[in-house]
């Protein structure tokens, strides 16, 4: 594989997780109660396409463009059935959904990849590039040959943000009575901008971060100051307990997965 095609596959995937885990969740709390879900989709549907063209334009062809119309159509009749049942974000049948859905995702991603390779840059582009080279010399290139591998790391700090609290959430979702009971306890208000689910984030950038540096057994020291922060609970209620476990078992889980991923990926 080239330089220029790991890249494209890299920049693919960064694209589609800027607007998946970022962009999309900023528009959803931008929004109202949504009482034309269809036109929402539309709207998501129209900006992931404009991104993924501006995010590679330097090698767009008019067959790309294609193939992106393609990829989006099919985003957007995955999200048609859940926006018209006004399907709750964090419910049952979320983390299915959630993994087929990116699952598919990231097949379709690989086909449009696979079909559109080998790409060329635009004339334009490889004259900046020039420039930017002829300015800063070999420190420039060695940015261009690690591009694949810094888009691949800022699409997995991505995921494990919007897309690990999904997943957690999901997890936690598989026990409705203990998640209730201990959401009502210990979180009450708005569930979804809370204190426990930005531990959670953190917690998992913090791991991500440690386990693409190598440093391994540092994860230990994230799970003990945890621990340590929610002793009290952990020792007067069975029921935070065993929500406290699933919730960093599930949290770890996605920072391993991520982390991992991108290093074998990249023979790191």
């Amino acid at each position: 594989m080239g330089v220029h095609e790991a890249t494209y596959a890299a920049a693919l995937l960064f694209w589609y997780a800027f607007f998946e885990f970022l962009l999309k969740r900023l528009l959803r709390k931008g929004r109202q109660a949504e009482d034309r879900p269809l036109r929402s989709v539309a709207w998501n549907a129209a900006i992931l396409f404009a991104i993924l063209c501006v995010g590679t334009s330097a090698v767009l062809t008019p067959g790309m463009a294609a193939l992106y119309a393609g990829f989006v159509a099919l985003y957007a009749l995955l999200d048609i059935p859940g926006a018209l049942r006004g399907t709750a974000r964090y419910g049952a049948g979320t983390l299915e959904r959630f993994l087929l859905k990116q699952f598919l995702m990231g097949a379709l991603l690989f086909a449009v990849w696979r079909i559109a390779s080998p790409v060329a840059a635009h004339p334009w582009y490889a004259s900046l590039e020039t420039h930017f080279l002829e300015m800063f010399g070999s420190r420039t290139a060695g940015i261009r040959a690690h591009a694949a591998l810094a888009l691949a790391v800022a699409t997995a700090f991505l995921f494990v943000v919007d897309g690990g609290t999904v997943i957690v959430r999901g997890i936690l979702a598989k026990f409705p009575e203990l998640y209730r009971r201990v959401v009502q306890s210990v979180q009450p208000g708005d569930r979804e901008e809370n204190v426990g689910e930005w531990i959670g984030v953190l917690e998992r950038i913090i791991a991500l971060t440690f386990v693409l540096t190598g440093n391994f057994t540092a994860l230990a020291f994230v799970l003990t100051v945890k621990s340590i922060a929610r002793f009290k609970e952990l020792e007067q209620s069975k029921d935070f307990a065993e929500y406290y476990i699933l919730g960093t078992s599930g949290s770890m889980i996605v920072a391993l997965g991520a982390g991992m991923a991108v290093r074998l990926l990249f023979g790191l």
